[in-house]
């Protein structure tokens, strides 16, 4: 079971008002013990590719496959001493795509070690700052088009090109990852169902039509379409 008071008593801070965010940290809770894998994405994004192909992915001896989030400052500050601050700006990953190894999670205990670690750190950007915190070296790097934020398609700048940079990956990684993109994810406050003509696709169409175009395809839309 999940019960908010797991995350309001150590003063985790609110997502659109909820703790909701938090609950994914508890997934392991509601699987079969015979579980090995688990892919876990943010309700945000477009899936443009097959993803029995990410499910194929050799996780080796890691828990968890992730792809790298923007370059930032990611510094953790401690509620109180004896913790440090800790930067997790290097390998900071971005928590919309989870392909876990559900047998080296319960194995490492890492829900046993989320919990413990909610009181020690101001963990800012919700349960993205817990997985980093607590996943640091024990993710595989993935392929960054499993995980293309539509900021990417604007604004990328990569260290080979000198400067101030924004993306880990390389010029080329990114290239192939905007062109032929398996996931797509609107992780800014521009939602297609808000604004769909703010990000452009390397072909000139609007990134907001491309997430109309699959909702338009689910099931589910047509049943709450013919419901209205």
């Amino acid at each position: 079971m999940c019960d908010d008071a797991e995350f309001r008593e150590n003063n985790l801070p609110k997502l659109n008002e909820n703790y909701l965010c938090f609950y994914r940290l508890l997934f392991a809770r509601f699987l079969d013990f015979s579980a090995q894998k688990v892919l876990y994405l943010d309700v945000d994004i477009i899936v443009l590719g097959d993803l029995r192909e990410i499910f194929a992915i050799d996780l080796e001896d890691k828990v968890c496959g992730v792809v790298l989030d923007y370059k930032a400052n990611r510094l953790l500050m401690p509620k109180a001493n004896p913790h440090p601050p800790l930067n997790l700006s290097r390998g900071y990953f971005n928590s919309g795509l989870l392909l876990i190894d559900v047998q080296k999670w319960r194995a490492q205990e890492i829900e046993s070690q989320i919990l413990h670690s909610m009181d020690s750190y101001h963990f800012k950007e919700h349960d993205q700052s817990i997985l980093n915190y607590i996943l640091k070296d024990k993710v595989k790097i993935l392929p960054l088009c499993w995980n293309v934020l539509v900021y990417y398609f604007v604004n990328a700048k990569t260290k080979e090109e000198g400067g101030r940079f924004n993306i880990s990956y390389t010029r080329n990684q990114l290239n192939n990852a905007l062109k032929n993109p398996k996931i797509v994810h609107y992780y800014l406050d521009h939602k297609p169902w808000k604004d769909d003509k703010i990000y452009v696709d390397t072909k000139g169409k609007f990134l907001g039509k491309t997430w109309w175009d699959i909702a338009q395809k689910t099931p589910y839309f047509h049943r709450r379409t013919y419901a209205t």
